[in-house]
C-alpha cells in the first residue's frame, strides 16, 4: 500500500488541488483510493464541496480516543467527485491540530488496512508540526513549490528538517510555470523534482464536482499519475544518509 503525503512550506502553491488529482488518478487506477485532510491550520474541501464536516477527521479522533482502538476510517469518510472518498478536516486549526495528534500514527496503519493507496494533504510544513508522524510513515512526500525566489528559498532554509522528517523520502513538485530548470531547483535546494503541475482550469471544476469533463483525460490528471509513480520510486529507493546537494548560503539566484 502506497501513502503519499504532500505539503508546502509557503504561501498557496496549490497542494490540496494536487492531492486531489492523485487520489483521482489512484482511484480510477487502482479501483479504490483515500483523500485524508491533514493540515493543522483547517480544512478547505468541505466548503469547496458543498459537503458537511461531519463525518470527518474530527468525528474519527472522537470515535478513537483511546490508543487502543484502531480507528475505523471508512466510517467517517465521505466521496469525492472525481474518486475516490475523503476523511474531511475541521475548519476550526485548534481542533484540526488535536485532531491529528489524536490519530497520530494508527491513522496511518488503518489506511493500510482499508485502502490500496492514500493521499494525505498535509498543509504548510513547520517544524515542530502535528504532522510530523505522517511525513515519517508515508511512503514518500511531495513539497508543492512555486519556481519563483522566495518559495524556493522557503523550502531551502527548511529542507533538512523536511529531510529529517521523512527519511529522506522528499521531493519536490512545481506547481505553474517553472522559469529554472530541475537542475537548478535541486541544487539550490538539496532535494529532487519529481514533476511539475501545469494550469488545468478544467480539470480544478472537474475534482469538485463543478465540470463534466473525463477526468481521467485531462491534463493534470496524466501529471498527478506521473507523480504518483515518482514518489513510489522514490519510496523504494534507499534514501542517502544526508541531503543530496550542498546547499548554498546564498540561497536561489535570479
Amino acid at each position: 500500500m502506497n501513502q503519499f503525503a504532500l505539503c508546502s512550506v509557503k504561501g498557496a502553491p496549490g497542494t490540496t488541488t494536487l492531492a486531489l488529482a492523485m487520489t483521482s488518478a489512484l482511484a480510477h487506477d487502482l479501483g479504490d483510493a483515500a483523500f485524508v485532510e491533514a493540515d493543522p491550520a483547517g480544512g478547505d474541501l468541505a466548503g469547496l464541496l458543498g459537503l458537511a464536516l461531519d463525518p470527518g477527521m474530527a468525528s474519527l479522533a472522537a470515535a478513537s480516543r483511546h490508543q487502543s482502538v484502531s480507528p475505523d476510517v471508512r466510517a467517517h469518510a465521505q466521496a469525492l467527485p472525481a474518486g475516490g472518498w475523503a476523511l474531511l478536516g475541521s475548519t476550526d486549526p485548534a481542533q484540526a491540530s488535536a485532531t491529528i495528534a489524536t490519530l497520530a500514527s494508527r491513522l496511518s496503519q488503518s489506511l493500510r488496512a482499508a485502502v490500496p493507496a492514500a493521499v494525505v494533504d498535509c498543509g504548510r510544513w513547520g517544524s515542530p508540526s502535528p504532522t510530523a508522524g505522517l511525513l515519517g510513515s508515508a511512503t514518500a512526500t511531495a513539497v508543492c513549490v512555486r519556481a519563483r525566489v522566495p518559495s524556493i528559498e522557503a523550502v531551502r532554509v527548511r529542507a533538512r528538517d523536511l529531510w529529517e522528517a521523512t527519511g529522506g523520502r522528499v521531493g519536490l513538485v512545481v506547481c505553474g510555470d517553472d522559469p529554472y530548470g530541475a537542475d537548478q531547483l535541486e541544487a539550490a535546494t538539496g532535494l529532487p523534482v519529481l514533476g511539475q503541475v501545469p494550469g488545468d482550469p478544467r480539470a480544478c471544476k472537474a475534482l469538485i464536482g463543478a465540470g463534466s469533463s473525463r477526468v481521467d483525460r485531462l491534463l493534470l490528471i496524466r501529471a498527478a499519475r506521473s507523480i504518483t509513480e515518482a514518489l513510489a520510486a522514490l519510496g523504494r529507493d534507499a534514501p542517502a544518509t544526508s541531503l543530496a546537494v550542498a546547499v548554498s548560503s546564498n540561497g536561489a539566484k535570479r
